[in-house]
This record gives structure tokens, C-alpha cells and sequence, in this order.
């Protein structure tokens, strides 16, 4: 597929498609569902949100059942690109997890623009050093975890 002078893969192009509507659909989810409303509201303040009768636990059952739904999209949609292993997702987990930090726990847009960005970190890096590629992507969650601590 060429844009603007570059070639790009059609199916990777298809995933950052992909990938842009989940944030989407998981926006709308979160900010106009009554579902969604509980669940946030649950993790401010778990015990308010049962005072007023809410089970929390069935609804943070559901939200452990979307999260695992779109970690086996995530594997599905990976699996084209990568070697089809057991351990094919242990990569991938630690760059979820610099992802998340440098993003913000519990964050769904910084999440999003922090995949984008470390995502873009790796390539210019692997570009000119392939074998740090990976690395750089630590060395940005650690200027992060610098300037901006997590509040525990």
C-alpha cells in the first residue's frame, strides 16, 4: 500500500485501523454505558459504589472478560506477523507493560498515545540501531518513572 511516497504493509496498516476503533469502541464503552460508569466509578471508590447496592465484583468479572477477549484478538491478530509459539506473547507483555506505564495506569488515552509514540520510538530506533530497538522503549519509561513518579 504506498501513502505519500512510502510503502506500508496492508496488514498492519489494517491492525493501527483496528487498533484506533477498540480505542474508540473502549471510550464510548467506559464514558456512555451505565457498565462502564460503574466500573469507573468502582475503582475510584469500590466501597461507595457497593453501598448503593452495586455487586462490583460481577462487573469487574465482565470488565476481566473483555480484557482477556481483546489480549486473544491482540495474540489473533499478532500471530500473522510473528512465529506461532506458546511463549510468542512474553515480548510483547513487556512492551505492554512500558506501554501502561509511560501511558498511565488506568489511563485509556495516554495508554493510546504511549503505544503510538513507543511504537514510533522503536521503529526510528531500529531504523538506525536494530538491536536497541527494544531498549529504547525502557529507557523512555525510565525518563518517565524520573520526572513523574507512580503515586502508590
Amino acid at each position: 500500500m504506498n501513502l505519500g511516497g512510502f510503502t506500508f504493509p496492508f496488514y498492519r496498516v489494517l491492525i493501527v485501523l483496528i487498533a484506533i476503533l477498540l480505542f474508540f469502541a473502549l471510550e464510548f464503552f467506559f464514558k456512555k454505558t451505565i457498565v462502564g460508569k460503574i466500573v469507573v466509578a468502582a475503582l475510584e471508590d469500590e466501597e461507595g459504589v457497593r453501598c448503593l447496592g452495586v455487586k462490583v465484583h460481577e462487573y469487574f468479572s465482565l470488565v476481566f472478560v473483555l480484557g482477556s477477549a481483546l489480549a486473544a484478538l491482540g495474540g489473533v491478530f499478532y500471530a500473522p506477523i510473528g512465529a506461532i509459539e506458546p511463549y510468542m506473547g512474553l515480548s510483547i507483555l513487556l512492551l505492554a507493560f512500558a506501554v501502561v506505564i509511560v501511558g498511565g495506569m488506568g489511563n485509556l488515552r495516554g495508554t493510546f498515545v504511549s503505544s503510538f509514540s513507543l511504537g514510533m520510538v522503536m521503529s526510528v530506533t531500529a531504523r538506525y540501531w536494530s538491536q536497541g530497538a527494544e531498549t529504547m522503549v525502557f529507557i523512555v519509561m525510565a525518563i518517565v518513572l524520573i520526572f513523574k513518579p507512580i503515586d502508590i
